[in-house]
């Protein structure tokens, strides 16, 4: 991405309505790094110039780790940079998938670049990916993280998705079910040595389900994949697309791609104009409703992932997907069947028990 890119995804950001309070831009996709430190500092300065003072920017990257020395550490921590860090567990999981363009492994290096992290006091997260080869290995996966000192892990599911043309977790539900349980009691046992992002997601939501938003009177769970402008995903030539960032290099053999406009040529407010646009919209608007009318956790997830249905169903409208029951079915299941194993009830509501036993401490405080 060249800085007249970067420097007109800001402009257009500051010209138009839909910024809120705050702004989150993630560099991902690829290997972020490899646009060297020079591009980062020119780039997040342009943004300081062009909107810092209207609004708080909270950059994060997504890296392989691999390329992490301390000028990278330095960079990370003078412009609060939030790092995440693909690892995928064990070597022989990570180098399973993970390699070199020469075929070798890149397990050594992205700990490497996960040492200098924690040598500099960054703090960082871990998105790790699950395969059909991760499922029966839950408890290895919670010691080597937990052994690495590594205290936030994100548990992605191998998708279908774009140029990805299968899952090999997809047909595996009761086993991601049993990964997922038995992360969860690992983690009560042990509470506050690992964060697992998406079962203490649902365990709030469960407590608290998503606020909503109205279109058209109607109203729908914040999900910012079907809103839009709620993400905004700009590519390397300045094509912008919205909605789940993966639409923007997919293809419909009916609408077409999934681009609606330039940052070097087009105001944010006139892409929502657009023919196209209008007829996307309206067709993840039907596949939202069709996840209303089938589906009884839409409360808790809004309409599933535009980018997912059209991987999966080829169609926009379309309701469950593998991705839904992987990312939202599977952990609410799991933490609802321990709460209400565990009899652990929502304030304001009465125990029939006279006390609160140890576990149920433990595992509220798990989540806290």
């Amino acid at each position: 991405m060249s800085s007249e890119v970067v420097t007109a995804t800001a402009q257009q950001l500051a010209s138009s309505e839909v910024l809120d309070q705050s702004l989150g831009v993630v560099w991902h996709a690829g290997e972020p790094l490899v646009a060297g430190l020079d591009f980062y500092e020119g780039a997040f300065a342009n943004f300081e110039q062009i909107l810092g003072s209207r609004l708080a920017i909270q950059h994060s990257i997504q890296t392989n780790a691999t390329l992490i020395n301390e000028r990278w550490c330095e960079l990370f921590k003078r412009w609060h940079v939030r790092v995440g860090v693909s690892l995928d567990g064990p070597a022989d999981l990570h180098d399973k998938h993970r390699k070199t363009r020469q075929g070798g492994p890149t397990f050594d290096a992205a700990i490497r670049g996960v040492e200098a992290l924690q040598r500099a006091g960054v703090d960082f997260h871990v998105i790790a990916v699950l395969t059909e080869d991760s499922l029966g290995r839950a408890d290895e996966i919670f010691d080597f993280f937990v052994g690495r000192g590594i205290r936030e892990v994100v548990f992605n599911v191998d998708e279908h998705e774009g140029v990805h043309r299968s899952s090999s977790v997809a047909k595996y539900d009761s086993r991601h079910e049993e990964f997922l349980r038995r992360l969860l009691d690992r983690s009560i046992l042990n509470p506050g040595r690992l964060h697992i992002r998406e079962l203490e997601f649902v365990a709030r939501l469960i407590m608290q389900p998503l606020p909503e938003f109205r279109i058209d009177g109607l109203p729908y769970p914040d999900n910012p994949q079907i809103l839009p402008m709620a993400i905004l995903s700009v590519a390397a030539n300045g094509n912008v697309s919205t909605f789940s960032p993966e639409l923007l290099d997919q293809r419909h053999p009916d609408l077409g791609p999934f681009v609606f406009g330039n940052v070097l040529r087009d105001s944010l407010e006139s892409l929502l104009r657009s023919p196209r646009f209008e007829t996307v919209f309206r067709e993840i608007l039907e596949g939202v409703a069709n996840c209303r009318l089938s589906c009884q956790y839409f409360r808790f997830c809004g309409g599933g992932a535009p980018a997912n249905k059209l991987a999966e169903l080829g169609e926009l409208r379309g309701a469950e997907t593998a991705y839904c029951r992987a990312t939202v079915k599977h952990p609410l299941d799991v933490v609802l069947r321990r709460f209400e194993s565990a009899s652990i009830l929502a304030p304001g509501t009465q125990s029939s028990r006279r006390g609160t036993e140890m576990s149920d401490v433990t595992f509220a405080r798990g989540f806290r």
